[in-house]
């Protein structure tokens, strides 16, 4: 698909499957460099997925640095990804800026689809035919953003653990948002579920001009510090800005500027929860065979080695 671009999104900590990272690698690892059935990291499959929609050259992928190694060896098969590294975690919006900002200095003209990287897919041709509908819907649409709406009965655990968007339209494959609420209380999220919203994926397409055009009006500060390519400039807005949860600062006040795109029953699970991590993969042993599971500590700083482009 001419000028479209993947974002990935892996910069996350995941520390409510910290316990099972730990029992696996011998310390807390990130749940996106975790192979938790020998058939690679979550970010690998992510990555696999991505490559189905647009070339490796034009998937960049949205790291931090102090889990460099494990990026490297997630990547390892993939030496034309761009990287973005974060100098620290500030949630998810100021790395989606970050990846922006790379992609409109080769491409401004680019259509950008994103994948959160701790996502399980039973159905991946299903998925991924999707998600090339969401792109299609928001190449006909450049000022809107796309995001796929999954069906509740796909969600596990609390409804209050998820973003939920209603539809105008229930019974349209694809329908401007009427409500955006992420992660709302557990009454007002049975609320927005009877009134047939759907939940919010956090997979996402727009035009590039879309998603600049939504950061400078609500992440404006972060905006402004990020216009730089310049490395000091950045490591400054990392250490004294606010964190930016995209859905919530962004997506959930911009909510007329969105439309849903229905995702059908593909076996789509966000592995946010040992729960949800059972559900997608079986019971866990600590017998279970793991590719990457070759680490008893963390990696050492004098262990990383930079095989990735930081584009900042």
């Amino acid at each position: 698909m001419p000028n479209l671009w993947s974002i990935i999104l892996a910069g996350g900590v995941g520390r409510r499957l910290a316990t099972e990272a730990q029992r696996r690698y011998g310390y807390a690892r990130p749940k996106q460099f975790c192979d938790f059935d020998g058939e690679g990291t979550l970010l690998e499959r992510t990555m696999q997925r991505a490559q189905r929609l647009t070339p490796e050259s034009r998937v960049v992928v949205v790291t931090t640095r102090s889990h460099r190694q494990e990026a490297i060896e997630s990547l390892r098969m993939y030496p034309e990804t761009q990287v973005v590294e974060q100098p620290l975690g500030r949630d998810t919006g100021p790395g989606i800026l970050l990846a922006l900002r790379a992609i409109e200095r080769e491409d401004p003209a680019a259509t950008v689809v994103m994948h959160p990287s701790d996502h399980y897919i039973h159905d991946v041709d299903g998925f991924v035919s999707h998600v090339r509908n969401g792109v299609r819907a928001a190449q006909t649409a450049s000022e809107r953003v796309v995001l796929l709406g999954a069906h509740p009965d796909e969600a596990q655990g609390s409804p209050e653990s998820y973003g939920w968007m209603v539809p105008e339209c229930a019974t349209a494959t694809r329908s401007a948002v009427r409500t955006f609420r992420e992660k709302p209380p557990v009454e007002e999220a049975e609320a927005l579920r009877e009134a047939g919203a759907r939940v919010n994926t956090f997979v996402m397409a727009g035009s590039l001009a879309a998603f600049v055009r939504l950061s400078e009006w609500w992440m404006p500060e972060w905006w402004q510090a990020l216009a730089t390519q310049e490395r000091m400039a950045v490591e400054n807005a990392y250490r004294t800005l606010p964190a930016v949860n995209f859905s919530r600062e962004v997506l959930e006040p911009a909510g007329r500027y969105l439309d849903m795109y229905r995702l059908d029953p593909v076996g789509w699970s966000d592995i946010g929860t040992p729960v949800r991590l059972q559900a997608a993969f079986g019971e866990m042993t600590t017998h279970s065979t793991s590719r990457l599971a070759v680490h008893s500590h963390p990696p050492a700083d004098k262990e990383r080695r930079s095989a990735t482009h930081n584009l900042q």
